[in-house]
């Protein structure tokens, strides 16, 4: 088959993931820049974003299958051929695709480079779509003897993360943590209050024609489906709103910035939770850090597309409390109020929006979790006395969570927790036995991302 025939939106896709799979690329950076310079109509766009989002989503169990079929490893495989096999054993398990064009369009995407592979993936994907339209597709449950093993390799999930999920909920849970997981998650917005009412923009978008919930709990917050291009949004330009998971949205809230603070935003990149904390406290002042210039560039666009005047910016390690004292001296400051530390973390809690960090190791937590206590000390350093830290992961794993504050505790008896206000009850777990003292979130319970966050308090 000619590689001209191949649809464009496939080609597209197999670009982003074979940046995901060779050069370890978010998924999601990947998808933006390919799709800014394809060209491609937004039916289209969403084929490609299907194809990519879906295929990371069921991966373990695509591969898993792959393997029984496939002659030779895997792991022997160039990473553009295995990518488009991966490719069409997602759009015939999974999509309404004739399973003729999944397979011929594959095959055609590995002739350019890869002629020689293109008999064996052609020999894979149609015993593929034989087996499937028989209904004898390998399962994971058939061959695999233990059961966790074989739900993580069916769901395709950390085998380690559903092991910390059972010991944390029970075994119980775990059908549904998986399936929630395997959602595809709706638009999350967040309301610029500063700009514009939640009904206001609702309103706009639903003469736009997007599907619009309003969630219970989250007064500022906007679901959204058949939206399209965000920055295409009626209201986007304008700085009525940001895209935020609705979990994402109540660390500023529990932070309940106030009475022109002085906010210390650490990791602050992509700037979601620095530009909450600004529309929340407009007679503060927001110091975002970021160790990246380059993400902090991106800060202070979001700040100047909403409107908000009250945020800087700076480059600088958040673990050294000399470098982060030399950004409050350039900034006239000598205290800090408030210190929100939205740490790096393993992101097990974002699988939905994330699929391509289901491949993280449990090895890389640990790393994770020294980070994570480096920022905490340096945040203990430089908040005043009375003042608060908000400390928040977007990961269920107690190691980055619960563990983290009751070790940051015992290095810092100065520190003490203080409680969720009554309005996030509903959000309110147990802090290694100290119970109502931190706010955790679920997909298969809340309907976001998994989160993790708690205030404390220096005496």
């Amino acid at each position: 088959m000619s590689v001209k025939k191949i649809s464009r939106a496939r080609r597209a896709a197999h670009q982003v993931l074979l940046r995901v799979a060779r050069d370890g690329a978010y998924a999601d950076r990947a998808l933006d820049a390919v799709l800014e310079r394809s060209g491609l109509q937004p039916r289209d766009r969403n084929l490609v974003t299907e194809l990519v989002y879906g295929t990371l989503r069921s991966l373990a169990n695509i591969d898993f299958i792959l393997s029984t079929l496939a002659t030779r490893p895997l792991s022997k495989m160039p990473a553009s051929v295995l990518v488009a096999m991966r490719l069409g054993a997602y759009q015939i398990l999974y999509m309404r695709v004739p399973a003729r064009a999944a397979v011929n369009e594959s095959v055609a995407l590995v002739s350019s480079d890869h002629r020689f592979a293109s008999g064996f993936v052609n020999a894979v994907l149609r015993k593929l779509a034989v087996m499937h339209e028989a209904g004898e597709v390998p399962q994971p449950r058939d061959s695999i003897a233990d059961p966790l093993e074989a739900l993580a390799v069916e769901s395709s999930h950390p085998l380690w993360l559903l092991r910390e999920v059972q010991r944390q909920r029970g075994a119980e849970v775990l059908a549904a943590f998986v399936a929630a997981n395997n959602e595809r998650p709706p638009l999350s917005l967040r309301v610029n209050v500063q700009r514009a009412t939640r009904e206001e923009v609702a309103k706009s978008l639903l003469d736009y024609g997007c599907e619009v919930e309003l969630p219970e709990r989250f007064p500022s917050a906007l679901l959204v489906r058949n939206a399209g291009a965000v920055s295409e949004l009626p209201g986007f330009l304008e700085g009525h709103f940001s895209v935020q998971d609705l979990a994402a949205q109540l660390v500023a809230v529990l932070a309940e910035p106030h009475g022109a603070m002085t906010i210390l935003d650490l990791c602050a990149a992509p700037g979601g939770k620095t530009c909450h904390l600004a529309e929340l406290d407009p007679e503060g002042l927001v110091i975002a850090v970021d160790l990246h210039p380059a993400k902090t560039r991106l800060i202070a666009q979001s700040a100047e597309r909403l409107g908000l005047t009250n945020i800087v910016v700076a480059a600088a390690d958040a673990t050294n409390h000399e470098a982060i004292e030399d950004v409050l001296f350039d900034h006239k400051r000598e205290e800090v109020d408030l210190i929100v530390v939205d740490a790096p973390c393993s992101g097990m809690g974002t699988l939905r929006r994330n699929p391509e960090l289901r491949s993280q190791s449990e090895t890389a937590v640990t790393g994770l979790c020294k980070l994570q206590d480096n920022i905490l000390d340096t945040a203990a350093l430089l908040v005043r006395s009375g003042g608060h830290i908000v400390y928040s992961v977007c990961t269920t794993t107690d190691a980055e969570g619960s563990d983290r504050v009751k070790a940051f505790l015992e290095r810092h008896p100065e520190m003490s927790r203080v409680d969720p206000p009554d309005h996030l009850k509903h959000f309110v777990d147990t802090c290694n036995g100290y119970v109502g003292s931190c706010l955790r979130t679920w997909p298969d319970i809340h309907g976001t991302d998994g989160f993790f966050a708690a205030r404390l308090r220096k005496q």
